[in-house]
Parts: C-alpha cells; sequence; structure tokens
C-alpha cells in the first residue's frame, strides 16, 4: 500500500482534501489538516504534563506541518495541511487542559474549524481564529508575574493577541488586592495608597520594559 511521505497514512485516503461541508447552522468549513490520531494524541499528553503553570491560550499553527504551542512548550506533528493558517488556531486555555488530558484518537483524523471551534474528530470545543501574528511569547515556567510586566509592556490588545487576556486580568486584579493590603499595611507611615501604587507601577513600568526585549517575537522574518 502507497504512503504519504510525510503523514505515513495511505495515499487513498488523503490525497486531496476532503469537501467543503456545512455545519447545521451553514456556516463554511475550513478543512486545516489530517493527521495520524495517535501520534496527536501523544503530542497532545505530553503538552499536558510539560513544566509550567499553563497560563495562556495554546495556539494551533498550520504551516508545513502542525505545530501546538502552549505557554511556552512547542511540539510539532507531520500533517497533511490542507489550509495554512500561520497566525493559527487560538484554544482558551481551559479548553486545552480538556483537550490535553481527555481526548483520544486514532487513524487519520481531520481538523476542522467552523463557527468559533475547532473540529477534530467529532469532538468541538471552543476557539477563535488569531487575529494576527503574536507580539510575544512567554517562556515556559513563566508565572502571573511575567503576564503582569507583558500587559504593561505591550498592552492589552498585543497581550490578547498573544493569548495571555485572561491571564493578564487575573494579574491585574491580584496587583490591585495586593497594593490595597500593603497599603493598609503601611498606613501607619503617612504614605498615601496613591504614592504608593505610582512607586510600584514606576518599577513595574521599567521592569517590562527589560521583559519586552526578552520575549518579542521577531515576525518580520516569517
Amino acid at each position: 500500500m502507497e504512503r504519504n511521505r510525510s503523514t505515513g497514512f495511505p495515499t487513498d485516503t488523503i490525497c486531496r482534501p476532503p469537501t467543503c461541508i456545512l455545519l447545521s447552522n451553514g456556516g463554511d468549513t475550513m478543512h486545516l489538516a489530517t493527521i495520524d490520531g495517535k501520534e496527536l494524541t501523544r503530542a497532545l499528553r505530553w503538552l499536558k504534563s510539560s513544566p509550567g503553570k499553563k497560563l495562556g491560550s495554546a495556539f494551533w499553527l498550520f504551516g508545513e506541518d502542525l505545530r501546538l504551542e502552549w505557554s511556552g512548550a512547542v511540539r510539532s506533528l507531520d500533517a497533511q495541511v490542507w489550509q495554512p493558517v500561520a497566525d493559527g488556531i487560538m484554544v482558551d486555555c481551559e479548553a486545552m487542559k480538556h483537550v490535553t488530558a481527555r481526548l483520544t484518537y486514532s487513524g487519520p483524523t481531520e481538523i476542522r474549524f467552523a463557527d468559533s471551534q475547532l473540529l477534530i474528530g467529532r469532538d468541538r470545543f471552543a476557539a477563535q481564529r488569531a487575529a494576527g501574528p503574536r507580539a510575544f511569547a512567554l517562556p515556559v515556567d513563566a508565572d502571573e508575574g511575567d503576564v503582569l510586566l507583558a500587559l504593561l509592556g505591550y498592552g492589552h490588545d498585543a497581550t490578547a493577541q498573544s493569548g495571555y487576556e485572561e491571564a493578564g486580568a487575573k494579574a491585574v486584579e491580584r496587583l490591585e488586592e495586593s497594593l490595597i493590603a500593603v497599603g493598609k499595611a503601611t498606613r501607619w507611615t503617612g504614605l498615601s495608597q496613591y504614592r504608593l501604587g505610582e512607586i510600584v507601577m514606576e518599577e513595574l513600568g521599567a521592569m517590562a520594559q527589560r521583559q519586552k526585549q526578552r520575549y518579542a517575537i521577531d515576525n518580520h522574518g516569517e
């Protein structure tokens, strides 16, 4: 049986992209790729067990192969890509935790996108097409402090586009709570809450600029 050199699948199963179908609500389906289900399952389990806090959304990048990136962990897989999506499909952190822990595949498995959902075989879960290139990528050992500095350095839109919108909001909330607690603890010194906030934000701003140089993604060469 002749097999595709890239994926190892029988050529008669993936020699041409599947015909575009319509979902029940009439939305067009993007047929992104066909991949070996067992290889995909192994990659998902590997991502689940990789170190780090998994603070951001995951990106499924469809180019010459399928590249999975999640909070600093990266895994590339041979796949027959039908529709390249260079900036990727973004999968919410909680949804990705479910996918990597529970879903299992075997045999040639289709990956599609439609109506803000990523469809793998018969499974579907919330996702969105990335609005553009990411401004930054945090390392696998990043924590809430790194997310906060990224938000301060890049701003809300770039942080959201890079997959850290929800984590950024939580980091800001934690900072506000911390400043209130410190303000109460140091009130006896006569230092106002406002001035305390100024001092902290000035230092965080400088730290954010230093971090910005470390974690920026160079999109000019892509």
